[in-house]
């Protein structure tokens, strides 16, 4: 997706340099990689309006709550 390139290429970055990271989501708030997530579980960890990316781009945010209690769910991002 167009729109996500710069947080994609981050996250191929991250991906190059954890390679011990497979599979999952890198999970990013503004911009700057916070983890890694096997599953999109516990949205309430995650900022509102934070991204997850799988390792075939698929992108998901975060969205609903705030950002003391974290978010109350993923939702796909679709163009």
């Amino acid at each position: 997706m167009n729109l996500f390139k710069n947080e994609i290429a981050l996250v191929k970055q991250w991906r190059k340099n954890n390679p011990q990271y497979s599979g999952g989501f890198v999970t990013l708030c503004d911009g700057v990689v916070t983890g890694w997530k096997q599953e999109l579980k516990h949205p309430e960890t995650e900022a509102p309006g934070s991204l997850a990316i799988s390792e075939n781009e698929e992108i998901f945010v975060s969205f609903g709550g705030d950002d003391v209690n974290g978010s109350i769910g993923w939702k796909p991002v679709t163009e």
